[in-house]
């Protein structure tokens, strides 16, 4: 449904972020990529991920099921990867163009993090990942994780209409 449609635009973004060489935002789409296909494999189960978004790149219209143990182990290597890339130094000025963080980097690789070490615990009832959970756990300057409401990955929006300039904002609007 609307995160598989919204997933188009995330892809986009992690391409032309590639091409382009800004690791940040390169890190920051895997990590929305990964937030959202972690939802979708929650809820659907197997699922359409390996080649998912490939119609544009690859011409493929009809992807193959990817088991969720799968998309799982992957997802697990895309947030090791993005938490890499925030790591790296970079001229890019992302500020006011991100409305999750405001360019805090920290924050960014917080929200990797977390969600990793979500899909670690999540992964824990069907096989034993307590090295990689201990790992994650012991080493906070290369796992930095949420640890107050700050860190939370939340839209603010203002009473006033005209400052939803955000593009999830305006991508919603344009739906209806």
């Amino acid at each position: 449904g609307e995160l598989y449609y919204d997933g188009r635009d995330v892809q986009d973004m992690i391409n032309i972020a590639e091409q382009y060489k800004q690791p940040h935002i390169e890190a920051m789409g895997i990590i929305i990529k990964s937030f959202m296909f972690q939802q979708m494999t929650d809820t659907y189960g197997d699922f359409p991920y390996s080649e998912a978004f490939q119609g544009k790149t690859g011409q493929i219209f009809s992807p193959k099921y990817d088991s969720q143990e799968d998309i799982y182990n992957d997802l697990i290597l895309q947030l090791g990867s993005a938490n890499e890339l925030l790591m790296q130094t970079s001229a890019e000025e992302i500020g006011v163009y991100d409305c999750l963080y405001n360019g805090d980097l920290l924050k960014w690789r917080k929200f990797a993090n977390s969600l990793k070490l979500r899909l670690l615990m999540r992964m824990s009832g069907k096989k034993d990942v307590s090295k990689s959970i201990s790992d994650m756990v012991s080493n906070p300057d290369k796992y930095p994780l949420m640890t107050s409401n700050n860190d939370i990955a939340a839209i603010t929006y203002l009473d006033d209409e005209s400052s939803h300039w955000c593009p999830p904002y305006n991508a919603k609007l344009e739906k209806f």
